[in-house]
C-alpha cells in the first residue's frame, strides 16, 4: 500500500467534503517538531503538508527511506529543503493558483477596511469611543473609495493578476512590478503599467505583495523602501514573512511614514504574544490588521488545493509523472 503521511489533521479532508483516496494508506501528524514528523515519516512514500508550515527539513527527508514526492496543498514550498529533496531524488510538487482568488479577494478587502478607516472604528467602538468624535475623526481622516486610487502590485502572478481584475472593475489605476510583463493586450485590457521598483513604492496609494519569499525577495521591503512610499499609503502583504521588515513596519506606521497596513503571514508563525506587531500602540492597532495566516483559506480554494494534493499523489503512485514539479 502506498503510505501518505499527512502533517495536517484528518478533520481538514472531512470538513471540506474532500475524499482521501481509498488506494493509499494515510496517517496523520499534527505535532510539528522535527522529531514528529521525522518518526511520523520513517516508512512514508509521500508527504502531505501544508505550504506556511511545518519545515520539512534535511533531516526529515534523508530519514524518510521510501519518500518520492513531497505534496503541498499550496503555492509556498519554502519550508522544504529543496537541496536535501534534490540530493535524495525527491518531488517536490505545490499547487499554484489554487487560492489565487481567495488571497486576491482578501488584499482587496483589506484595501477598504484601510481605506475607509474601518478597522479604526471597529477597534474604537469596541472600545467605547464617544459616538459622536469618533464619527467627526473618521470623517476628518479622509476616507476614500476605490475609484481613481492608484493600486500598486508587487509580483503579477496569479493572485497578482486576480486583483488586477477585480480592481479594474471598481475604476483603480494599476500598476505593477514583476519580472515579467503582462502581454499588451491584457495591460490595456486591465488598464495596467509596469513600472520599476521605486516607481512602484513612491506611485502607489496602496502597494499588495504578491511575490514569493526567496533570497532576492527576502527583506526587499525594509526601512528605506518604505520611507519612499506616500504618507498617506497603505500596505498589504498576504504573501509570505521576510518580504516585508517588520520592525520597519511597525516604526513606520507608529511614526505614520505610511498610513496603515494589513499583514496576514510572518517571519515566525504561529506569532509571539510579544511580536512588535502585537504590541504597538493602541492608536497604531487601529492603523494595522493582523491577521492569522488566512489570506487563502476559503471552502473553495481548500477544496482544490486538497482535491488537485491527492491527485498528484495518486500520479506518482501509478508510476506517473506528477503535476505542478518545484524540482
Amino acid at each position: 500500500m502506498f503510505k501518505v503521511t499527512c502533517l495536517r489533521p484528518k478533520t481538514d479532508f472531512s470538513d471540506y467534503d474532500v475524499d482521501i483516496p481509498d488506494e493509499v494508506e494515510a496517517s496523520f501528524c499534527t505535532n510539528y517538531e522535527e522529531e514528529a514528523i521525522c518518526l511520523a515519516c520513517k516508512d512514508a512514500d509521500a508527504i502531505l503538508a501544508p505550504s506556511p508550515f511545518p519545515q520539512i527539513t534535511g533531516n526529515t527527508i534523508r530519514s524518510s527511506e521510501n519518500l518520492k514526492l513531497i505534496q503541498l496543498t499550496g503555492a509556498g514550498f519554502n519550508t522544504v529543503d529543496l537541496e536535501a529533496a534534490r540530493e535524495k531524488g525527491v518531488i517536490v510538487a505545490n499547487v499554484p493558483g489554487g487560492n489565487a482568488r481567495a488571497v486576491a479577494e482578501y488584499s482587496f478587502t483589506m484595501m477598504g477596511m484601510l481605506m475607509r478607516h474601518f478597522s479604526i472604528a471597529a477597534l474604537e467602538m469596541s472600545n467605547g469611543a464617544d459616538f459622536s468624535q469618533l464619527r467627526q475623526m473618521l470623517v476628518s481622516a479622509r476616507p476614500c473609495e476605490y475609484k481613481d486610487r492608484v493600486l500598486g502590485i508587487y509580483g503579477i502572478g496569479k493572485i497578482g493578476l486576480e486583483l488586477a481584475k477585480i480592481a479594474h472593475l471598481f475604476g483603480m489605476k494599476i500598476i505593477y512590478h514583476d519580472i515579467i510583463t503582462l502581454p499588451p493586450e491584457l495591460e490595456k485590457q486591465l488598464g495596467a503599467t509596469r513600472v520599476e521598483f521605486d516607481e512602484l513604492l513612491e506611485s502607489s496609494d496602496v502597494l499588495s505583495i504578491h511575490v514569493p519569499l526567496n533570497k532576492f525577495t527576502q527583506g526587499i521591503i525594509g526601512w528605506d523602501e518604505l520611507k519612499k512610499m506616500k504618507r498617506t499609503a497603505f500596505l498589504i502583504n498576504g504573501s509570505r514573512g521576510g518580504i516585508v521588515d517588520e520592525e520597519a513596519l511597525c516604526r513606520a506606521i507608529e511614526e505614520k511614514i505610511i498610513a496603515g497596513a494589513a499583514v496576514d503571514s510572518f517571519v515566525r508563525e504561529l506569532l509571539p504574544f510579544d511580536h512588535p506587531l502585537r504590541t504597538v500602540s493602541r492608536k497604531t492597532k487601529g492603523r494595522l490588521i493582523l491577521t492569522p495566516h488566512i489570506a487563502g483559506t476559503t471552502v473553495q480554494s481548500f477544496q482544490k488545493m486538497f482535491t488537485e494534493s491527492w491527485a498528484n499523489i495518486l500520479r506518482v503512485k501509478n508510476g506517473e509523472k506528477p503535476v505542478n514539479i518545484v524540482i
